[in-house]
């Protein structure tokens, strides 16, 4: 640590407690943290953030507008002006597991429980300012590398280095320097995060079309069926306005199929679920750089809206 300058860091801690608030600043003071910002929910939290960034966020996990999970999810999936990469610290009182599991599906860096242990939070911050920043990206997260996140299918198992500006500041390197590299480390992960969408969209379809071959409409179809849409809705919003943007049309097509079986009759579904894997595997294609990728993509996509009219 003593290579870094811990005076040049600046902690945001969030709480709807101000005495909280000072608590945690006090503790941290001693160790050499003097720069603080703070906010009591996350609208105050989004408002600092168009005037200038913190380098860590440290906060409760519950606030009056929302819950601490759903703001480090929408962060880490580049849905909130900011860096993606901003290390959090998540503070709870509710020591259960679903409590831990959602905080850490989100993407925070840690959980510390309440009552607040100082030497626990200083050594956490030291933790994560020394260690490597390494990203998963997967179809489901986007966070920092840790076992629970590590995919059972395999889809995108593999760390991605990202910028590590809690380390960068404080070693003096302001913002600025680092905006080229936060940029395009960006752009990389949601590519990652398209790219991952459209495989498990191809698992999830190869998985339907055979249940709907053998058993109908069943209740296990039900499910994949739910996860389907999901994915596809979430690859068609990542997608807009960027070069992969007709990726959006194909998703869409996908919906409107899936939709469309489970009000067809059973002679009409025979026919519509042999056009699910080919569209399924005509998303993932899209993300191609060929342009031969990107015209099959367009050509099954259009087949499918021609069917459908």
């Amino acid at each position: 640590m003593s290579s870094l300058t811990l005076n040049k860091v600046e902690i945001l801690v969030v709480d709807p407690n101000s005495n909280a608030r000072r608590s945690v600043q006090a503790a941290l003071q001693n160790y050499g943290y003097p720069e603080f910002d703070f906010a009591g929910s996350f609208r105050e939290v989004r408002d600092k953030f168009r005037i200038r960034e913190p380098d860590m966020i440290i906060s409760e996990a519950e606030l009056p507008d929302g819950t601490l999970s759903e703001f480090v999810r929408r962060l880490r999936n580049d849905e909130i002006s900011g860096n993606p990469f901003l290390p959090i610290i998540g503070i709870s009182s509710d020591s259960s597991k679903e409590v831990k599991f959602e905080l850490e599906a989100s993407g925070v860096d840690a959980i510390l429980s309440r009552p607040l242990s100082t030497t626990h939070l200083v050594k956490c911050i030291t933790e994560i300012m020394n260690k490597e920043r390494q990203f998963l990206v997967t179809a489901n997260y986007i966070g920092p590398v840790r076992p629970s996140a590590i995919p059972t299918d395999g889809i995108g198992a593999e760390p991605i280095d990202v910028p590590h500006t809690l380390k960068s500041k404080s070693k003096g390197i302001g913002y600025r320097s680092m905006y080229e590299d936060i940029s395009n480390a960006t752009k990389l992960i949601n590519r990652l995060k398209m790219s991952r969408l459209s495989e498990k969209i191809v698992l999830l379809t190869n998985g339907i079309a055979e249940i709907l071959e053998k058993h109908g409409f069943a209740d296990e179809a039900h499910g994949l069926f739910e996860d389907i849409l999901k994915a596809s809705r979430d690859a068609g919003q990542r997608v807009a306005g960027t070069d992969y943007a007709h990726v959006t049309e194909l998703c869409d097509s996908l919906i409107k199929l899936l939709n469309k079986i489970c009000i067809e009759d059973e002679g009409a579904i025979k026919k519509d679920i042999k056009l699910l894997k080919p569209m399924a595997s005509s998303i993932h294609l899209a993300f191609s750089e060929s342009e031969e990728a990107a015209a099959f993509s367009r050509q099954v996509s259009n087949s499918v809206s021609n069917r459908n009219t």
